[in-house]
């Protein structure tokens, strides 16, 4: 009887014990599926938190480094950048830009020019600035008093109604480099001259009559080509024709002789002349003004200041100066005489005609029209 209940007590044991070890065995497994389910759902926040804090830190400097900086933005008193004005224990490789970061595109250079590409031969035509911030270019051996030069300033009387200007071209057959091209092959001696009125000096006369006319200014262009068979006369036959125009028209007080210089460089190079503002490009203009002529000089070449300084206002360096010389022929035939170059044989028809339009819109509002 003992034995039996022994055997049962045991095997009642028996059964509890596999009951308990089941439930250990359910609860470790319950509390197994609890915790990676928790440790997956700390991983999941953790990597957000983490993804979250890299955007804040990364965002706002990608976008630094992608925007331009504005004139004198990051400068602090005295001109040096923040960066140069901390430590001088950060070493040279801390102080270098982030090579994501882009700044402004560094300007190219409007006068720089590839010598390389030039055949044998031939002439390079370099563009340069011929303004050397001197408005007077004295080429005589005289001493010229600019206060006295700027006393004689006075604006050129013009009688509305009347033809008070006369514009023509002693050089008529002055032109441009119509190709554009970067250098002239050798014996080309047809370069930059050309009796087509839309491509010549005749062009440039006509913004002026244009701009004059417009302004009530009476003007008249003359397209007489006075050089067809040589240099050597054209001014004798300019000078006829001025008397002629002063014949028909007594009202007249002003000539202006439109022409373009042959510059070169000292190394002989074919001189593009060029005024820069930003994108736009247009040839320079000079004036020539003879000092032989007395007071008729001096005002003169107070008319070709006042012209040169209200150009460069509207456009910096479009007028590389006023060059004084002896004597220029047909500079007294009238109370005002003007003799321009506008351009250089090394400028094409477009960069002249910019210029000319500079010329145009500052020479009226130096006319007194009543």
């Amino acid at each position: 009887m003992e034995d039996t209940r022994k055997r049962g007590v045991t095997e009642f044991l028996k059964r509890e014990m596999q009951a308990w070890e089941t439930i250990a065995v359910t609860d470790a497994r319950r509390t197994d599926r609890h915790r990676r389910r928790w440790l997956m759902i700390i991983a999941a926040v953790s990597a957000f938190a983490l993804v979250l804090a890299l955007c804040i830190w990364l965002v706002p400097r990608a976008m630094a480094g992608d925007r331009t900086p504005a004139p004198g933005e990051g400068e602090q008193e005295g001109g040096l950048p923040p960066a140069e004005q901390e430590s001088t224990n950060e070493s040279e490789s801390d102080t270098k830009p982030n090579p994501g970061q882009t700044g402004p595109e560094p300007e190219a250079d409007p006068y720089a020019y590839d010598f390389s590409v030039v055949p044998a031969g031939a002439t390079p035509i370099v563009p340069r600035n011929l303004a050397t911030g001197q408005l007077l270019i004295n080429q005589t051996d005289r001493a010229i008093d600019m206060q006295e030069i700027r006393d004689a300033a006075c604006r050129v009387p013009a009688v509305r109604g009347q033809v008070s200007v006369l514009i023509l071209h002693t050089h008529t057959g002055e032109g441009y480099n119509e190709n554009d091209a970067a250098w002239l092959e050798a014996g080309n001696g047809e370069f930059a001259r050309s009796y087509d009125a839309q491509q010549s000096v005749v062009a440039m006369g006509a913004e002026l009559a244009a701009a004059l006319n417009a302004a009530g200014i009476g003007t008249v262009h003359c397209k007489t080509v006075f050089d067809g068979s040589s240099n050597r006369e054209s001014y004798l036959r300019a000078a006829d024709a001025i008397r002629a125009f002063c014949k028909a028209y007594p009202s007249l007080v002003c000539v202006i002789d439109v022409h373009r210089s042959a510059a070169t460089d000292q190394e002989g190079n074919i001189v593009r002349s060029m005024a820069v503002r930003g994108e736009q490009k247009i040839a320079q203009t000079q004036m020539i003004c003879g000092m032989s002529a007395g007071n008729a000089s001096k005002t003169n070449l107070a008319l070709a200041l006042s012209l040169c300084e209200r150009m460069n206002a509207a456009f910096p360096d479009s007028c590389a100066g006023v060059i004084c010389k002896e004597q220029i022929p047909n500079a007294d035939l009238l109370p005002f005489s003007l003799t321009l170059e506008i351009g250089s044989c090394g400028n094409t028809p477009g960069e002249a005609k910019a210029a000319a339009k500079i010329a145009a819109a500052a020479l009226s509002p130096l006319f007194d029209l009543h």
